[in-house]
C-alpha cells in the first residue's frame, strides 16, 4: 500500500494522480477556510510590530507565506492555463481585498506591507507551483519512453 496516497500498489498512475489532486484540494481547502475565518477575527494572538529580520515583521512573513501556500497548488490542480490564470486574479484580487476587509474589523488595521506580502507570496508560490509542474510532466514524459 502506497503511505502517501493512501491506494493499493496494484493501482495504476491515473488513479494515484487523481487521489493526489483529492489530498491536494482538501489541504487548499482547508487554507481558503482557515484565511476566511482569519479575515474577520479581531487580533488576538499579538503578531503585530514583532521584528525578525531587516525590517521584515513576523506579520509579514504570515502574510507572505500563507498566500504563498494557497498559490503554490494551483497549477498541480489546474490543468488549463486560461483557467488557471482566471483562478489567479481571484486569488491576488483576494489578496489585496483582505486587507481592505480589515478596515471594518475592529483591532485590525490596513497595512500596504501586508498588501505586499500577500501579493508577493501569491506571485512566489505560483512559480513554485508552475516550476513543480514543469518537473512533475518531464518525470512523467521520461518514464513513459
Amino acid at each position: 500500500m502506497s503511505p502517501i496516497l493512501l491506494l493499493p500498489e496494484d493501482h495504476g498512475p491515473r488513479e494515484r494522480l487523481a487521489s493526489f489532486r483529492l489530498i491536494v484540494t482538501l489541504v487548499w481547502l482547508l487554507l481558503a477556510g482557515v484565511l476566511a475565518v482569519l479575515l474577520f477575527v479581531p487580533v488576538v494572538f499579538g503578531f503585530e510590530n514583532r521584528t525578525l529580520f531587516a525590517g521584515v515583521e513576523l506579520d509579514e512573513l504570515l502574510h507572505f507565506s500563507f498566500f504563498g501556500a494557497l498559490a503554490w497548488v494551483l497549477p498541480l490542480l489546474i490543468r488549463s492555463r486560461l483557467i488557471l490564470l482566471l483562478v489567479v486574479f481571484c486569488l491576488l484580487g483576494l489578496a489585496v481585498l483582505s486587507e481592505f476587509f480589515q478596515l471594518g474589523v475592529p483591532n485590525r488595521r490596513f497595512s500596504e506591507m501586508d498588501m505586499l506580502a500577500n501579493v508577493l507570496g501569491c506571485f512566489c508560490g505560483l512559480l513554485l507551483g508552475m516550476v513543480l509542474r514543469t518537473l512533475v510532466h518531464k518525470k512523467r514524459s521520461k518514464s513513459a519512453s
